[in-house]
């Protein structure tokens, strides 16, 4: 099993040159110190450092990878946000 666990740096350094040093999430420019590697959670153990390496998804900013960890990954929630955020900048600007 230990084999087949994927050391961090490696699968970081692999997604920052995959993507060409882009957030897979909001596609701005990152450092390759500050990606993260985002996985699907219910795939393996929840801390990055021991996940497979199989299940992840992207390399993202620290933001954009708090962002879904925050939401649990629940895209219906992420969606409501989104009707959220739309519902109040159209009452904001034009009341």
């Amino acid at each position: 099993m230990r084999q087949r666990k994927r050391n961090i740096h490696e699968r970081r350094m692999r997604l920052w040159q995959e993507q060409n040093g882009l957030c897979d999430m909001c596609g701005l420019p990152m450092d390759y110190e500050e990606t993260c590697v985002d996985h699907d959670h219910s795939h393996c153990d929840t801390d990055s450092r021991s996940a497979c390496g199989y299940c992840d998804r992207g390399g993202l900013h620290a933001v954009c990878n708090s962002l879904l960890g925050f939401a649990n990954d629940d895209i219906e929630l992420l969606e409501k946000a989104i009707q959220y955020l739309r519902m109040k900048v159209i009452k904001l600007c034009c009341f």
